[in-house]
């Protein structure tokens, strides 16, 4: 069966907070735009996959946002936030991994939709001198591909699944990444012909996917890049027979982002606070080409100020 977190079950809210806190007492504590927020555990392998995971986002700081993931003695996989409820796995057994992987679900979408005045954009981010630019794209659209291939080119690596904007700039959202077999393949078949360290580490990995990359695995050396502003937004989707990259409306971006954006607004008041983020920015439908070729396209629109 595919796990997903769609695939979860609504179920009544469970205990209350100091009751969860004694059965599930091992904190995992990040930092998402300058509040703390922290996910508790039952498990200890589970709690160390997801710190791991968080590896850049770690904070000492008092939680202000909690949320839970129990995986003994309730049945079922169970994953609740105060804000958003409490859901359960009932199609079987989960692994140490797909059971991290929902508990994140679960408690980014609460803690997302808990930061007033940001909106997170299920997008890459990458930025330079000049800006920062979002990727949109669906599952598999080619998001970490490309904006791997960005940091290959000199852009700074702010995240390849959660473009966070916070009052119009983009700030880092370091999750480890997972590369699969097919895009590694893309981005070791391309050639940039210069020096190229970081082609010189994906040549060496062996073949099939890599997960859980951590930042400075994959870029020795990185540093959480400082907020920017949104300078572009470009959509990765099917092949189409227009330019490299064709301007499109704010609103042909507005439509794509909104069916995954978070926020703490919901309705018609998120689609506007999102229409609000996006109408100064251009936005432009990237055609489908090797990674290094869309990264140029990125690089050279915000580098020439037409995302200015």
């Amino acid at each position: 069966m595919l796990i997903t977190a769609e695939a979860l079950e609504l179920r009544p809210a469970p205990l209350e907070a100091q009751a969860l806190l004694r059965r599930a007492p091992i904190a995992v504590t990040l930092e998402l735009c300058g509040v703390p927020c922290a996910v508790h555990f039952d498990d200890g392998a589970c709690a160390l996959l997801f710190e791991r995971r968080y590896r850049h986002m770690q904070s000492a700081r008092q939680a202000a946002h909690l949320a839970f993931a129990l995986r003994h003695g309730t049945g079922a996989p169970l994953f609740y936030a105060p804000s958003s409820g409490a859901f359960a796995w009932p199609h079987g057994d989960l692994n140490d991994a797909a059971f991290v992987f929902l508990a994140d679900a679960v408690a980014m979408t609460a803690f997302l939709t808990s930061l007033p005045g940001v909106i997170a954009l299920h997008a890459a981010a990458v930025g330079s001198g000049q800006g920062a630019a979002a990727i949109v794209g669906d599952s598999t659209a080619g998001k970490t591909t490309t904006a791997i291939a960005c940091a290959r080119r000199g852009m700074r690596l702010y995240s390849d699944e959660q473009c966070l904007i916070e009052q119009g700039r983009v700030v880092p959202f370091p999750r480890a990444l997972n590369l699969r077999a097919a895009a590694l393949r893309l981005l070791v078949d391309d050639n940039i012909g210069e020096d190229d360290p970081l082609g010189e580490r994906l040549s060496k990995r062996p073949a099939g996917d890599w997960n859980g990359i951590d930042y400075h695995e994959l870029l020795p050396g990185w540093s959480p890049p400082p907020p920017q502003p949104l300078r572009a937004l470009f959509l990765l989707g099917a092949a189409h027979s227009g330019p490299a990259a064709e301007r499109v409306p704010y609103t042909a971006a507005l439509r794509a982002a909104l069916r995954w954006a978070k926020s703490c607004k919901r309705g018609l008041d998120r689609a506007a606070e999102l229409a609000a983020v996006l109408q100064p920015v251009p936005c432009y439908r990237l055609k489908l080409d090797s990674p290094d070729a869309m990264a140029r396209i990125i690089y050279a629109t915000i580098a020439s100020g037409a995302g200015l």
